[in-house]
Parts: C-alpha cells; structure tokens; sequence
C-alpha cells in the first residue's frame, strides 16, 4: 500500500491479490486475444505464488506475508487457510498452465513445457487438457507408458477423444505392437 508522497505505507503481500488478475481476467484476455504479454503476465503470478505462498506441509496456498514473504499467521485453527481462494486457484491456475505449455509446445521448448501440465495436474489429475499435454511431451521423450496413461484418461473427454485414439495409435506403432490384445 502506498501513502499520497508514494512511499511504501505497508509492505505486507497477499494472496488475494494474486488471485484475482488471473481468475478474473487475465486467463480470457489470453484466450481470446492470443496476446503473449497477458501470458507472461500470468506465468509471473504464478511463479510468485508456488514459489512463495504455498505451505509444503499441508500443499494449501496460504495468505497474508510480510514484505520478506514470511508467512503472516492470523488464527490458530482450521479457519487460518482460505478454502474459497484455494479452489479459485484450483480453477484458475490449471488453465493457466496448460495455456503455457501448450505455447511452450508450439515453440518447441519442449524442456521448458514439461513441468506445467504437471503443475497443472496437481491440481486436478483427471484435467483433459494437462493430461493430453502431458501425454504430448512424454511421448517426444520416449516414455510411451505413461504417454498411454495420460492419453488413457483424456478418452473421457470429447474434446480429446478421437485425437487421443490416434496418439495411442501412433504410439503402438512406435512400440512395434502391431497386433491386438
């Protein structure tokens, strides 16, 4: 928060600021625009929030911080972690990552696409769109086995049905399994 001369009047940091840019807006902006500054915008917040507002015992996004991101702990019970703002990101951030991926992909950085349909199925591991990016980067690398399990579980989706059909087509020719069990 800044005072009217511009100084810094309190530098705590909270997560519902983060939230908001990217559930609110920024994810449509991008998937309507296509425009890469609203995805690296959101790739910030994200790198922001995983790297500095998630609690490694417990996995839950956390709060309020100083301005050093040390964690601001309000109340002494299960009331402390906010549950609706942990599922907005939930909503929110698996979008985002599979949008980054999916750019990262088409880019060729193959590397670098990797770990966002991951992030994104810690969030929901039955999510069609990280698994059918995922099943995409792990076939690139040779690892058909679980390309197959991923590509497995988005035949539920229609988006993917039919597409998946043919990766796990290409991939049983890949193997040299030409027969039929």
């Amino acid at each position: 928060m800044m005072n009217r001369d511009w100084s810094v009047s309190d530098s705590n940091k909270s997560f519902s600021s983060k939230v908001t840019p990217v559930s609110g807006y920024m994810i449509y902006l991008y998937q309507a625009t296509r425009e890469q500054k609203y995805l690296d915008q959101i790739n910030r917040i994200l790198e922001v929030t995983m790297k500095n507002m998630v609690d490694d015992e417990s996995g839950w996004i956390l709060e309020d911080f100083d301005g050093n991101w040390k964690y601001l702990q309000g109340r002494e019970d299960a009331t402390e972690i906010n549950i609706g703002h942990n599922i907005e990101a939930n909503r929110s951030f698996i979008p985002a990552y599979t949008s980054l991926a999916e750019l990262d992909i088409r880019q060729l950085r193959y590397s670098e696409a990797k770990e966002k349909p991951l992030l994104a199925l810690g969030f929901d591991t039955c999510d069609p769109d990280a698994n059918f990016l995922y099943g995409t980067l792990l076939e690139k690398y040779g690892e058909y086995l679980k390309a197959k399990d991923a590509y497995g579980i988005t035949l539920t989706s229609q988006k993917y049905r039919m597409a998946s059909l043919n990766r796990l087509a290409l991939v049983a020719l890949k193997e040299k399994k030409y027969y039929c069990t």
